[in-house]
C-alpha cells in the first residue's frame, strides 16, 4: 500500500473541498423560505418579497419561466425569447417591475402553499387585475 504524505492529502482535501458541488437549486429555494411561517393565499409581507423572488426560477402556467436576479435584474423566456428587465420595491412596500423601454407595473403578491410547502407566489398585477401563477423550479 503506497504512503502518501501529508503535505499530498492536505492538497488532495483542498482539491475536493474547491470542486465540491453545490446545492441543488431545489435546496437552496426550500432553505431560503424553510423559516416563514405562511399559509396558502397570505400576502408576500413586503420584507419578504427579495426572498419570496429570488428563492428560485418560476415557471408559469403558459410555459414561460422567470428568474429574479438579488440585485434587481428580471429574465423572463417565452418561447425562447429572453426579455430583461427590472424589478423592486416601491415606496408603499409593492412588487413592481419595469420592461423597457416603458411597461411598468406593481403587483399585489400571495404566497401559494401545498401540504405545508411554498411552492410558489400569486402575482395579482394592481392596475389590471391580471392573475399570474408562477411556480418554484
Amino acid at each position: 500500500m503506497q504512503e502518501y504524505s501529508e503535505n499530498f492529502k492536505r492538497q488532495l482535501v483542498q482539491r475536493m473541498h474547491a470542486l465540491r458541488i453545490s446545492k441543488p437549486p431545489e435546496e437552496k429555494m426550500v432553505q431560503a423560505l424553510e423559516n416563514l411561517s405562511v399559509a396558502d393565499g397570505d400576502p408576500v409581507r413586503t420584507e419578504h418579497i427579495a426572498t419570496a423572488l429570488t428563492a428560485g426560477r418560476f415557471a408559469y402556467d403558459d410555459g414561460a419561466t422567470q428568474t429574479f436576479e438579488p440585485g434587481g435584474g428580471t429574465t423572463y423566456v417565452e418561447h425562447e425569447q429572453r426579455s430583461h428587465g427590472e424589478w423592486y420595491v416601491d415606496s408603499e412596500g409593492r412588487f413592481c417591475s419595469f420592461w423597457p423601454p416603458s411597461y411598468r407595473a406593481c403587483y399585489d403578491l400571495h404566497w401559494i402553499v401545498e401540504n405545508g410547502s411554498v411552492v410558489g407566489l400569486k402575482f395579482i398585477e394592481l392596475d389590471r387585475g391580471s392573475v399570474f401563477v408562477g411556480r418554484y423550479r
